[in-house]
């Protein structure tokens, strides 16, 4: 791995087997991050708004805080939608 702000970082993070992450690594047409989101995404247990400040502290945790602003940004805006209702 190179660096801590790839997506086999990310994977690992999340949980998932060095199996799987060999896969998304050496599958043709796979585009890993996002085939790694959409999987995240099916097996999260937690509501949503928990499993994404769950990802977003991944994120920071990498030093992706690009990333982690855009999970910031959506959270608050879930957030005042929810108080404007």
């Amino acid at each position: 791995m190179v660096g801590i702000e790839n997506w086999e970082n990310l994977a690992e993070l999340l949980g998932y087997s060095l199996q799987y992450i060999r896969w998304l690594k050496f599958t043709p047409d796979v585009h890993p991050t996002e085939t790694l989101l959409m999987k995240w995404e099916n097996d999260v247990n937690e509501n949503p708004k928990d499993a994404l400040a769950s990802l977003q502290q991944i994120l920071l945790k990498m030093k992706r805080e690009d990333a982690a602003t855009k999970i910031q940004t959506y959270l608050s805006c879930l957030i005042g939608i929810e108080t404007t209702v």
